[in-house]
């Protein structure tokens, strides 16, 4: 994921698919029948299978985004959109807090390789 992937996620499927992957920890795959399926690995191991969930539209749904953050320890940010009503809000702004996360390891990474000898 970058940011332009999720600057140009509109609401539906495309930025559901980010969600699950990236803050959710799902796979999706897509069935011939029933559509995009996320797959997780319950503690038992069984391979479990349901209907891409509605992220960007159900406030439900959303919440289960927030919970995840605040479980990921994302609590300063999610503090903020435990109060918010917009799903695409609040799926982008978690989307944007796990990518400059992300790029922050990177970064640490790069510097950690980059030492001055003498």
């Amino acid at each position: 994921m970058d940011k332009y992937q999720l600057d140009e996620s509109i609401v539906g499927p495309s930025l559901d698919r980010l969600v699950a992957t990236e803050i959710m920890g799902n796979k999706v795959v897509d069935d011939e029948i029933f559509g995009p399926m996320e797959m997780h690995t319950n503690k038992g191991g069984v391979n479990v299978y349901y209907p891409l969930r509605d992220y960007s539209n159900n406030i439900q749904s959303a919440r289960m985004v927030v919970a995840k953050m605040i479980n990921m320890a994302y609590h300063d940010d999610a503090a903020y959109w435990q109060t918010e009503d917009r799903p695409e809000v609040i799926c982008k702004a978690a989307l944007r807090a796990v990518l400059q996360r992300q790029q922050k390891k990177e970064s640490l990474k790069i510097r950690a390789i980059l030492r001055v000898i003498k």
